[in-house]
């Protein structure tokens, strides 16, 4: 239940971040949007951390610390790439919504995103799509087309 929730959230979330992201677009420049966006989520995430040194049994697994240091963390080039995707996703969306509306751009991004997913979860996590998904993803794909055509 949980997952559903928290998926129901992160997707009510992206519609208003961006659609609002765009709205303050008409008056501030998007280095601006981009600069408050950043530092709110610095702050909310130096918050988390905290939570998770001082009281780590609030929160799941996922969150807790483990014996890795940042240190070793930064060794590995590609943990920077979620930073510069969310950065693209902050700068690309409003941009996005103003030419051709939420709707067509959250459309364009569902499809991407189940293409994608589906391909990561086969190459990177061994999860092997079954029929159903596939269907699954196929119908929705339509759905996007019939959205983008309208």
């Amino acid at each position: 239940m949980l997952p559903i929730l928290l998926s129901v959230i992160v997707g009510l979330s992206i519609v208003l971040q961006n659609g609002l992201n765009h709205r303050i677009s008409h008056t501030l420049s998007m280095g601006t949007i981009l600069t408050a966006n950043c530092i709110i989520s610095l702050a909310l995430s130096v918050g988390l951390l905290l939570i998770t040194r001082l009281y780590p049994e609030w929160v799941p697994d996922t969150f807790r610390p483990t014996s890795s240091t940042l240190s070793q963390a930064m060794s590995r080039w590609w943990i920077l790439i979620p930073g510069v995707c969310g950065f693209l996703i902050i700068l690309s969306m409003p941009v996005a919504i103003g030419k051709i509306g939420v709707l067509k751009v959250l459309a364009i991004v569902i499809a991407i995103q189940l293409g994608g997913g589906m391909l990561w979860d086969y190459a990177v996590e061994g999860i092997t799509p079954s029929l159903q998904r596939i269907a699954g993803s196929i119908i929705t794909l339509a759905g996007a087309w019939v959205a983008l055509s309208g």
